[in-house]
C-alpha cells in the first residue's frame, strides 16, 4: 500500500507540473533576449500571449540559490505572495509566478526606464529642468505607493533608488516601487524582529540599533531618498561601524551650498521624515498632506544644477563599484552595499570572462574615477598607464592561453603516429644529425610508455582493471580525479599538533582548523580543507570519532599522513587588534570546539586577531604574550550567546542551532536583558589601533547621582582653569544674582530651548518641576562643548552613560572616567550636598548610590578608560590629572573609527 501511494503521489506531481508548464506556455511567450543576468537568476523579455504586452520574466535556479544562500522556494513564494496582492499604479506589478522543474518563474510588468537617479541625470543632460517641482511630483508618487503598502500592514524594508523605477523613457513617466524580496506583512500592532536588514545607508536608527521596529523604517528610508533627490548626496556616509554610528546620531550632513537654495517647505518635510523618535516621525498619509507634496505645482522651478552634479558623482560611484565587482568576478546573492546589476535586483556574475577581459573592464571603469569626489589624478594616471600598457595586455593574454583547457582528440592510436613519423624520417633525403637523434628517441620503449601515460591522463582514463591490487581499500567517488600526498614529520610526545579534524557522516575526515604558530602551521604541509585518508598506515574511514581522537592524541616519533590536498586557496593572514568588551573564560566554555584551545581574557584586554577563516571561532593572542594563540568567539557568536532565548528545555540547544545554521522558532527574551538594547549594542569587541599621541579633548565623568561627580568636576577645573573648562549650560530659568549670561549658563526662553531640543542640538537635557505646573529645562549643547575645544581647553562634562554613543567619536575624543564609591561609611561624607538637601543622608539613599554605581559599572565598564575609587576629593583629582597627562605622552589604544 505504501509503495502504491507513493507512486500515485509522484504521478500527481508530474501531472501537476505538466499542467503548470502548459498553462505558462498558453499565457506567456519567453524570448531569448536577456534583460539581466545574475549568479542565480536570469531576466528575459517576454510577452503576454493574449494582450501582446511586454513583460519581464525572472527565472531563478532554486538549487543554486539554496546551495549558496540557504534560501528555498518558500522564500521566493513569500515574496510572490506579498507582491501579487499589491495592485497600485505606482508599484511594479507582479503578474504571476510559477514553480516548474526546480526553477521559479516570476513575471513582472516590463519597465522601460532605469532607476530614478540614473533617469534624473540622463534627462538633465538632455536639457530638461530638474527642480523642486519635479522632486515633489516624484515624492508624491513614492509616498502614495508606500501608504498603499502600509494600509495593508506591509513593510517594504529596502526603499532605495535602485527600487524606484521609471515606467517609460518619456518625461511624463511615473515612478514605481519595486522589489519586495525582504518585505514583511505584519499583524495589527505587531513589530518586526530586531536585526539589521536592508541597505545600510537607508537603514533607520532603530534597525541599526537592533530594536523592534514597524512601518516607520520605510518613512526613514523615504527621507534618505528625499535627501538624495534634493542634494544629490546621501545624508549619512561611511561604511561599516562608522556608517552605523552616524545613523545612530541621526544628524544628516547638509553643509553643501545647494542647501542654501532649498525651500523651507522641503527642509521641513525632510525633518519630518527623518525624525529620530519613531513616535514623532510622520506617517506616509501625513506626509502626503504636507504643503511641499500637496502644492507640488507651486514649488520652486529653479534648476538644481549643483544637485545634478552631485548625483552624477553618486551614480558614477555606484557604476564604478559594479565595474570593480565585475572585474574581480564576485559571485553574490543579495549583498549589502553592492550596486544592483539591473532594475530587477539580479546581481552580476561573469564567470566566463578571462583575465585580460577583466583588465579591459577595469580599465574602462577608470574613465569614471575623475567624476568621484576626492579622486587622485596621480593615482588615476598611474593605474591607467599600467592597464593600457601593450606589454601588460600581452602577458595577460598569455596567462589566459596557458589556463585554457586542452583540447584532446580521442581514439587516436599514438603507436601509429610514431610509426608514421619514423617512416617519414627514414624516407627523407635530408641528412642531418637531428634526424638520427629523433629516430633514436622515438625508438626507446620508455618514450612510448610516456606517451601512453599522457594519453590516459589527458583522456581522463580510469580503469580499475589496470590498477595494481592493494589489500587496503579506500572509498572514493569515481567521478573525482584525485592526487594523494604523503606527509611525514617527527613529533615529540609533549607537542600538540595544533590541528582540528572533523569526521563527516560519509566517513571522510577533513582538517577544519590549523592553529596559527602551531606545530602543523609551522610545518606548512597540511592545510584547512585537506582530507586525511591514513594516519601512520591506519585508514581513518574505518575509525570511530573517539578512536580517531585517541590516535591523534597519541601521535609521537615518526608520523605520516596520507592526504588529499584541498583545491581551495589557503586563507590569507589577518592582523587586526580588538579591545575586548566582556570577560571570557575559554576553559569553562562548553561550546568551545577544543577545550584546551580557548583563550581567556577580561574586559579591556587588547587581542591580536591572526586568523578569521572559521566563521564562528577566531584565532587570537594577547599582545603581551605572542605565544598565547587560542580561540575566541567571533562577534556574531558572542551576540547570539548574549541574546540566547530563555527556554530551559535544552541548555545547549541555542548554541547547537547557531553552529548548525538551523532556522529557529520565535522565542521570547528576558525583559531586563532586552532593556539593554535600548542603551547600546551588545558588548563584544572594538577594533583598535595603537597611536603614539592622542590628546583627549573631553573628560566624561560617569557615576551614580550623589557619588561626588560634581565635587570632582569643580575641583578639577579649579586646579587648572587654563587647561580644563565646563561647557556653559543652556537653561530656561531666570538668572540669579551675580550670574553672568554666557559664563556658566546661557539663559534662553522656553520656546527657543524647546526648538533646540526638537532640532537635536543637545548632547543631554533634563527638565525639573520647580513649582506646580512650572517646568524648567537644562541642557548641554554640542556647540557649547565645541566652544571649549576651540578655546584650546579640555571640556569636562558630567552626563548619563547613554550619552557615550554620541560622544565616542573622533570629534570629541573622550576620556571616560568612572567615579566608584568608597565604603558605606566614607560615602556619607563625600556625597553631593544637593542630593541630600531635602531628605538627608539616610542609609537607604547611600545604599541606592552603591547599587546604582554597581549597575553602571556592570553595563558600561567596557567603555571606561579610568576607574577612580573616590575616597578623598583632592586625591581623586590628583590621580585624574596624572592619568590625563599620561595620555598625552604615552602610546594609547584607541578605536579605529577615531582615526579613519
Amino acid at each position: 500500500m505504501a509503495e502504491s501511494f507513493e507512486g500515485n503521489e509522484n504521478g500527481f506531481e508530474e501531472d501537476f507540473e505538466e499542467t503548470m508548464v502548459e498553462e505558462f506556455r498558453q499565457r506567456f511567450q519567453l524570448s531569448d533576449k536577456v534583460i539581466g543576468r545574475g549568479a542565480f537568476s536570469v531576466v528575459k523579455l517576454g510577452q503576454e500571449v493574449e494582450t501582446k504586452r511586454n513583460c519581464a520574466i525572472k527565472v531563478t535556479d532554486l538549487l543554486k540559490l539554496q546551495e549558496n544562500l540557504d534560501l528555498n522556494a518558500g522564500d521566493l513564494l513569500h515574496e510572490a505572495e506579498i507582491h501579487l496582492q499589491l495592485k497600485h499604479p505606482y508599484i511594479v506589478e507582479m503578474i504571476d509566478s510559477y514553480y516548474m522543474s526546480g526553477k521559479m518563474f516570476m513575471i513582472f510588468e516590463h519597465m522601460e526606464g532605469e532607476d530614478i537617479c540614473y533617469e534624473i541625470t540622463s534627462r538633465a543632460n538632455d536639457g530638461y529642468s530638474y527642480c523642486e517641482s519635479v522632486i515633489s511630483y516624484f515624492m508624491k508618487l513614492i509616498l502614495e505607493a508606500v501608504n498603499y503598502c502600509h494600509e495593508r500592514n506591509i513593510v517594504h524594508r529596502d526603499i532605495k533608488p535602485q527600487n524606484i523605477l521609471m515606467a517609460f523613457q518619456n518625461t511624463k513617466s511615473p515612478v514605481k516601487l519595486n522589489d519586495f524580496g525582504i518585505a514583511v506583512q505584519l499583524k495589527d500592532d505587531e513589530l518586526c524582529t530586531p536585526g539589521r536588514i536592508g541597505t545600510p545607508h537607508f537603514m533607520a536608527p532603530e534597525v541599526v540599533l537592533r530594536l523592534s521596529y514597524g512601518k516607520e523604517v520605510d518613512i526613514w528610508s523615504v527621507g534618505v531618498l528625499f535627501f538624495l533627490l534634493l542634494g544629490g548626496t546621501l545624508p549619512f556616509n561611511g561604511s561599516g561601524d562608522a556608517l552605523y554610528e552616524t545613523i545612530e546620531c541621526g544628524i544628516p550632513e547638509n553643509n553643501a551650498p545647494v542647501w542654501d537654495i532649498i525651500s523651507d517647505d522641503a527642509k521641513d518635510l525632510l525633518s519630518c521624515l527623518l525624525k529620530y523618535d519613531t513616535n514623532e516621525r510622520v506617517t506616509a498619509a501625513e506626509a502626503l498632506q504636507h504643503p511641499f507634496i500637496r502644492n507640488f505645482k507651486n514649488c520652486s522651478k529653479t534648476h538644481l544644477q549643483e544637485s545634478v552634479n552631485e548625483m552624477i558623482k553618486f551614480n558614477n560611484s555606484r557604476r564604478f563599484k559594479k565595474y570593480v565587482s565585475n572585474a574581480v568576478s564576485v559571485k553574490t546573492g543579495a549583498v549589502e552595499d553592492k550596486e544592483d546589476e539591473n532594475k530587477y535586483q539580479v546581481n552580476c556574475s561573469i564567470d566566463t570572462m578571462t583575465v585580460s577581459e577583466l583588465s579591459e573592464n577595469l580599465f574602462e571603469s577608470l574613465a569614471e574615477i575623475h567624476q568621484l569626489s576626492g579622486a587622485s589624478i596621480e593615482n588615476f594616471s598611474v593605474l591607467k598607464s599600467v592597464l593600457s600598457n601593450p606589454q601588460i595586455k600581452a602577458y595577460l593574454k598569455i596567462y589566459d592561453k596557458l589556463h585554457e583547457p586542452l583540447t584532446v582528440e580521442e581514439n587516436i592510436d599514438k603507436g601509429d603516429v610514431i610509426s608514421k613519423v619514423m617512416e617519414d624520417c627514414n624516407g627523407s633525403q635530408v641528412e642531418v644529425p637531428e634526424k638520427d637523434e629523433l629516430l633514436k628517441i622515438l625508438s626507446k620503449p620508455h618514450f612510448s610508455g610516456l606517451l601512453w601515460c599522457m594519453d590516459k591522463i589527458s583522456n581522463n582514463y580510469d580503469s580499475d582493471a589496470d590498477l595494481p591490487q592493494n589489500n587496503s581499500t579506500v572509498s572514493f567517488d569515481d567521478s573525482d580525479k584525485i592526487f594523494v600526498r604523503l606527509v611525514e614529520f617527527d613529533k615529540s610526545p609533549n607537542t600538540r599538533l595544533g590541528m582540528t579534524v572533523k569526521m563527516r557522516e560519509d566517513k571522510r575526515c577533513h582538517v577544519v582548523r590549523v592553529m596559527h604558530n602551531g606545530f602543523i602551521h609551522q610545518q606548512g604541509t597540511i592545510h584547512i580543507g585537506d582530507e586525511i585518508i591514513e594516519i601512520n598506515g591506519i585508514v581513518v574511514s574505518h575509525l570511530t570519532p573517539s578512536k580517531l581522537r585517541q590516535i591523534m592524541l597519541s601521535l609521537s616519533g615518526k608520523v605520516s599522513f596520507k592526504i588529499i590536498p584541498t583545491t581551495r586557496q589557503s586563507p590569507q593572514s589577518v592582523q587586526c587588534y580588538l579591545k575586548s568588551q566582556f570577560t571570557y573564560n575559554g576553559d569553562n566554555d562548553d561550546s568551545m570546539p577544543c577545550q584546551h584551545l580557548g583563550l581567556s581574557f577580561t574586559i579591556g584586554n587588547i587581542l591580536e586577531v591572526v586568523n578569521t577563516d572559521d566563521t564562528k571561532w577566531w584565532q587570537a593572542r594577547h599582545i603581551n604574550n605572542p605565544e598565547s594563540v587560542g580561540l575566541i568567539p567571533c562577534p556574531d557568536l558572542r551576540e547570539w550567546t548574549y541574546c540566547r532565548p530563555t527556554s530551559k528545555k535544552n541548555s545547549h540547544s541555542w548554541l547547537n542551532n547557531f553552529l548548525n545554521k538551523k532556522k529557529h522558532s520565535k522565542e521570547t527574551y528576558e525583559a531586563d536583558r532586552s532593556s539593554d538594547f535600548d542603551v547600546f549594542d551588545i558588548p563584544s569587541y572594538e577594533e583598535v589601533m595603537q597611536v603614539n599621541l592622542c590628546k583627549r579633548k573631553t573628560i566624561v565623568l560617569l557615576g551614580a547621582n550623589g557619588v561626588g561627580k560634581r565635587q570632582v568636576k569643580t575641583q578639577l577645573i579649579k586646579s587648572s582653569p587654563i587647561k580644563f573648562a565646563s561647557p556653559a549650560i543652556d537653561t530656561t530659568r531666570l538668572p540669579r544674582m551675580g550670574e553672568t549670561p554666557g559664563k556658566n549658563f546661557n539663559f534662553l526662553s522656553k520656546p527657543d530651548m524647546l526648538r533646540k531640543i526638537e532640532d537635536r542640538e543637545y548632547l543631554e537635557y533634563r527638565s525639573f518641576e520647580v513649582e506646580k505646573n512650572q517646568v524648567e529645562y537644562f541642557g548641554i549643547s554640542y556647540d557649547a562643548v565645541r566652544t571649549v575645544h576651540e578655546d584650546g581647553k579640555i571640556a569636562v562634562i558630567d552626563v548619563e552613560p547613554s550619552a557615550l554613543k554620541v560622544l565616542r567619536n573622533k570629534e570629541f575624543l573622550p576620556y571616560v572616567v568612572f567615579i566608584s564609591p568608597p565604603s558605606f561609611d566614607q560615602l556619607g561624607s563625600l556625597c553631593d550636598v544637593s542630593v541630600f538637601s531635602k531628605k538627608g543622608k539616610s542609609d537607604e539613599m547611600i545604599t541606592r548610590i552603591i547599587r546604582d554605581s554597581q549597575k553602571i559599572e556592570s553595563q558600561f565598564q567596557h567603555y571606561f578608560d579610568l576607574i577612580l575609587h573616590h575616597e578623598n576629593v583632592e586625591a581623586t583629582v590628583s590621580e585624574l590629572i596624572s592619568a590625563v597627562d599620561q595620555t598625552q605622552i604615552t602610546p594609547q589604544w584607541i578605536p579605529v573609527s577615531w582615526i579613519y
